[in-house]
């Protein structure tokens, strides 16, 4: 759908570009001028944005990946260089939610046909957040509405991502695993994220150390902290007086740090070192690792600087 609508645009106003009058037959002037103020938006943002609010359920295509919406703005020290920064935020909180079987009840009592089968609601809720900003200077030359730009800019982002996981059977006494491996199990899966690998139900596994089956009910990916720099080059054509239409293409370098993921876990079970028989339900948290990465090639670094060869928008005023 972008791609046809920038054919569209482009289609509409070819006929513009034989017309070189810097001035509209009001007299207002088509180019930006020393002083003037400049806010973007990004068209296909716009277009994914009206797309997704009118569906009622995500594609299981979907991106796991945080999505933030980007504002650019301009300001002129004269008409052939300008201040320009970004705004990046994205706030997401989503769920998916599993039936599962109500352990107690089903222990308990035998479900006979036509009865309903006494069931219960697990919920898997992952929170994301991002916040980038960006500062640069922007250089254009050109003499007719078709105005070429270029330039380089810094910016820093701060992303982070939880999960959060709330069962409908509690552990207890009377069902020592938390976790069972057929088909009323706690492992949980979403048709936007994937697998939650919310379960440690090998007995191989070793946490900490330790073997033994648990589940995650919280699990907090890391906060990363990006900066880069980048510089970029791209052509802006102004179909109406203070109002164009452009693109432009970076190339940008990135160094991320990200903090330690935490994961806390929830078993039930008797201790090794104890003497009674007594089973307990306890909780464990463990963490994680964390990296930390150079990038270098032509993706401008979209928790930045917002999407790459992006088509945007452009108000002067």
């Amino acid at each position: 759908m972008k791609k046809s609508i920038v054919v569209i645009i482009f289609l509409l106003s070819s006929k513009l570009f034989f017309a070189q009058d810097l001035t509209s037959k009001k007299g207002e002037p088509y180019l930006p001028e020393a002083k003037d103020w400049c806010i973007g938006v990004d068209v296909g943002q716009v277009i994914n944005y009206v797309n997704g609010f009118l569906k009622t359920e995500a594609p299981a295509s979907a991106s796991p990946s945080i999505s933030a919406y980007t504002i650019f703005g301009k300001y002129f020290k004269n008409e052939k260089k300008a201040y320009r920064g970004s705004l990046s935020i994205g706030f997401n909180s989503y769920d998916a939610s599993n039936m599962v079987l109500d352990r107690i009840a089903s222990t308990n009592s035998v479900s006979v046909f036509p009865a309903a089968v006494n069931m219960k609601e697990n919920i898997w809720n992952r929170k994301t957040s991002l916040i980038g900003l960006s500062f640069g200077i922007e250089n254009r030359r050109g003499k007719t509405r078709l105005q070429g730009l270029y330039g380089a800019e810094v910016g820093l982002s701060i992303s982070n991502s939880k999960d959060k996981f709330t069962y409908g059977n509690a552990l207890n006494a009377s069902i020592i695993s938390p976790v069972d491996v057929d088909s009323i199990a706690d492992a949980m899966y979403s048709p936007i994220f994937g697998d939650a690998n919310n379960i440690n139900q090998n007995a191989n596994t070793i946490i900490q150390g330790k073997v033994g089956n648990a589940r995650i009910i919280e699990r907090n990916n890391g906060t990363s902290v990006t900066f880069g720099l980048r510089a970029f080059a791209g052509v802006e054509y102004f179909l109406f007086p203070k109002m164009s239409i452009g693109g432009e293409f970076g190339l940008g370098l990135a160094y991320t740090s990200g903090a330690r993921a935490t994961t806390i876990w929830e078993s039930i079970g008797q201790s090794i070192n104890s003497t009674s028989s007594e089973v307990k339900v306890g909780s464990t948290t463990t963490d994680g690792s964390k990296e930390s990465y150079i990038k270098f090639n032509s993706d401008n670094l979209n928790s930045i600087f917002g999407a790459s060869a992006a088509l945007k928008l452009n108000f002067y005023f």
